[in-house]
C-alpha cells in the first residue's frame, strides 16, 4: 500500500485517505497500477536472489 499511496499521493500517509479514494473511485487504474508495482517487485527480488542476496525483507 505504500507504493501506491506514494504513486498516487506524492508522498507517504498514514491512513491512506487519497490512495483509497482513487481504489474505490478507479478500480481499474488502481488495479492496473497495483499490477504494475507487483509484477516490479517480483522482478526486483528475482534478481537481488539472483545476485546472491538470500535474506531480504519484504
Amino acid at each position: 500500500m505504500d507504493y501506491l499511496c506514494y504513486c498516487v499521493e506524492g508522498k507517504g500517509s498514514k491512513a491512506f485517505d487519497i490512495a483509497k479514494s482513487f481504489c474505490f473511485t478507479q478500480p481499474q487504474a488502481a488495479h492496473l497500477l497495483l499490477q504494475k508495482i507487483t509484477d516490479t517487485t517480483i522482478a526486483y527480488l528475482k534478481e537481488r536472489w539472483k545476485k546472491g542476496c538470500l535474506p531480504f525483507k519484504v
